[in-house]
């Protein structure tokens, strides 16, 4: 089974969305990681066809918060997220594929990114008063072929060897449904962030509604794919969700 394949064009937009959007809720001093992916994302899309390459996350922070309650609730320390990830990827050259011959910028705009292997997103938790101890940690990742679990999957800790979650027992693989590095940022964002993310994201700006537009057109296609998995049961509804692997081409 080949990877999940995005539109380079909408992966960039999206970062670019994204870059617009988290202004008060990222650290001022860690958004270069967010250029420098950007600046690997570019030099991917021009990488030769089926070149492997991973793009690599950097550490980039969130602003310290208490909001992660809602309204005139207060959560309990003043937390931060570091946000980390690891993707291997390789570009397709979809036209070559569909037999049709374009000049190099057509050609460009409709290439391909497929997913395959490693594709993780990594987030730790901190107390900003504490900052040598870690509070938690999840990793937010798409499943190889042979993988277990669901697809799109959660991962508590499993890291190190030490319990609780040592990286010999690699369950629980929660279920997911943040596909992009930029949704599962958005997710961070929007847990540490209740009101003040929930306001943003409102906002009736070009970044804001395209982001949403995107966001929602995916959304949309994961939960079609969920539920025609559950139109045709074999075993349980469960067993059937963990055991199904996307179409390559499912958010094309």
């Amino acid at each position: 089974m080949a990877g999940l394949c995005f539109k380079f064009v909408e992966l960039i937009e999206e970062l670019s969305m994204l870059k617009a959007i988290e202004k008060e809720f990222l650290d001022p001093a860690t958004t270069w990681v967010l250029k420098n992916l950007e600046s690997d994302l570019n030099a991917t899309w021009s990488a030769a066809e089926g070149r492997l390459v991973t793009l690599e996350l950097g550490a980039l922070h969130t602003t310290p918060s208490q909001d992660y309650e809602i309204g005139n609730r207060r959560g309990g320390p003043m937390v931060y997220a570091v946000i980390t990830g690891s993707w291997r990827v390789r570009p397709i050259d979809d036209n070559a594929k569909k037999g049709k011959r374009l000049k190099r910028e057509k050609r460009r705009a409709g290439r391909l990114l497929e997913f395959c292997d490693i594709a993780s997103t990594k987030v730790e938790l901190y107390d900003a008063k504490a900052p040598k101890i870690r509070l938690g940690m999840w990793r937010m990742e798409l499943g190889a072929e042979d993988h277990p679990g669901c697809y799109f999957h959660v991962h508590i800790l499993g890291d190190s060897d030490e319990p609780p979650f040592p990286q010999t027992i690699p369950i629980p693989r929660l279920p997911s449904m943040f596909i992009t590095p930029m949704g599962a940022i958005e997710y961070v964002l929007s847990e540490l962030f209740q009101d003040k993310w929930a306001k943003a994201a409102a906002r009736n700006v070009h970044e804001v509604q395209r982001w949403r537009t995107l966001q929602t057109e995916r959304l949309k296609r994961l939960l079609e794919w969920y539920q025609k998995e559950l139109s045709s049961v074999v075993s349980s509804p469960w067993v059937q969700l963990k055991t199904a692997k996307p179409s390559d081409r499912l958010f094309l």
